[in-house]
């Protein structure tokens, strides 16, 4: 755990890390409102709203986590890799949309927790895509006990 305490304090630009912070919270918050509307609208309507809490959500996700990658200042030379950047971008739209969907069943007592899981598995996902699209100019080491725990 100080690793990484260490890591964010001593190897990120804070005021980067604070922009992704607050990125989250905004959109956050604007998931919760268009999720909202999605549950009170029926056909079209409510997959329109859907649509559009995904790509909330999706978005804001992925944005958050790749302006705190940018914040991230490694000793050595460092560059992302394009292709893998946007499908960890559509991975995190992808998985908003399936998570939300599902948490609106309303025949489900338990949808809302299934789709919240299907969500938190998007967002590991879309994580490990885009720290897969990290490149620097060395050798990169997965812990697995970290991986396990993150996920």
């Amino acid at each position: 755990m100080l690793r990484v305490l260490n890591c964010i304090t001593a190897e990120h630009d804070l005021r980067l890390v604070l922009l992704a912070g607050a990125v989250c919270i905004a959109g956050c918050w604007i998931a919760i409102r268009l999720f909202l509307r999605s549950r009170a609208s029926e056909g079209v309507m409510r997959i329109g709203w859907l649509v559009m809490t995904a790509v909330a959500s999706g978005t804001s996700i992925w944005t958050t986590h790749f302006v705190a990658m940018l914040a991230f200042q490694p000793s050595l030379s460092s560059a992302f890799d394009p292709i893998l950047t946007v499908v960890s971008l559509f991975i995190a739209i992808g998985a908003c949309f399936a998570g939300f969907a599902i948490a609106s069943w309303r025949s489900l007592a338990i949808a809302p927790e299934m789709g919240g899981a299907f969500v938190g598995l998007g967002i590991a996902t879309m994580h490990y895509a885009g720290m897969s699209a990290f490149r620097v100019s060395g050798r990169m080491e997965w812990d697995e006990n970290f991986v396990v725990v993150s996920v």
